[in-house]
């Protein structure tokens, strides 16, 4: 079962940034700018999270959030989780 993410960064070394947009890419179905949307089952989460860490540095900050109700964020770097777990999805 795959479940839909939202994934945005903030990579502060250019080389990084490019690399992260790389890796992000493989698995996006859209986005724009440092967001993305992400259809993934559970192997691909671990893999994207995975590989995000390895790439990344401690000043450079990676939110992976599911857009279902309930479900754990996944905040890698300097990123802060949020306070509540309710959101909304206007678009």
């Amino acid at each position: 079962m795959r479940t839909l993410y939202i994934a945005c960064y903030d990579i502060r070394d250019p080389k990084r940034l490019r690399e992260g947009l790389l890796i992000l890419k493989e698995f996006a179905q859209g986005g724009q700018y440092s967001c993305f949307e992400c259809f993934l089952n559970t192997a691909e989460r671990q893999e994207l999270l995975m590989r995000m860490q390895c790439m990344m540095h401690m000043e450079d900050c990676f939110l992976l959030m599911p857009l279902v109700s309930g479900r754990p964020v996944a905040t890698l770097g300097v990123g802060v989780a949020p306070k509540d777990n309710d959101f909304y999805l206007i678009g």
